[in-house]
């Protein structure tokens, strides 16, 4: 979420240095596994279109192996709907394949309310279903921020809708609410 922030401030600078690393260094933006920390095309695409800088792509220095499986993991998922939000900032709507990949991923995870956000705002602009999720108090209490007893994950909408994330565990702190208001944001509802 780091491009459309920058992007909707007007920080062409920020996101022009970080473009300009991100070539040095063969789109590896940090250490640790290359699945985790490699910049895709698309998103290398949408930052190009960001700073007005559409140039050739070229291939990272390592390439991944092939999943053997094409069913994407909820963090991969949510890297796309990232992605094609970011898209839909700079082109004012979205691609009718990307918007087709949303929506298989959308009826995969019913309860991810920034899917549904994206998905509703150009489907019907019809956002009762995110709102709906949003009131779940098991997910988002109405008189406090969550915490690992309401639900593990901090950040629900990077993971799939399982217990082992969407579950309570046995940890303390809470939660900041930042799935909550970006959801909503996209929703338009704030």
């Amino acid at each position: 979420m780091l491009f459309p922030f920058l992007f909707m401030s007007g920080d062409q600078a920020n996101l022009n240095e970080i473009y300009i690393y991100g070539k040095s260094k063969g789109w590896v933006m940090g250490r640790g596994p290359i699945s985790r920390t490699i910049i895709t095309p698309p998103i290398i695409l949408s930052l190009q279109i960001m700073i007005n800088r559409v140039e050739p792509i070229p291939l990272p220095r390592e390439i991944p192996e092939p999943r053997v499986l094409l069913v994407k993991a909820g963090f991969e998922k949510h890297l796309d709907v990232v992605n094609w939000y970011s898209q839909t900032l700079v082109k004012g709507n979205m691609d009718l394949t990307d918007y087709e990949q949303l929506r298989k991923y959308t009826e995969e995870q019913p309860r991810n309310a920034l899917m549904a956000a994206l998905y509703h705002k150009y489907k019907t602009g019809d956002q009762s279903r995110t709102i709906s999720i949003l009131l779940d108090e098991s997910l988002f209490p109405s008189d406090r921020l969550p915490t690992p007893r309401d639900r593990c994950e901090e950040y629900l909408w990077q993971r799939n809708d399982d217990p082992k994330d969407w579950g309570p565990c046995d940890k303390d702190g809470s939660h900041d609410g930042v799935d909550f208001l970006l959801a909503a944001y996209v929703a338009g509802q704030i």
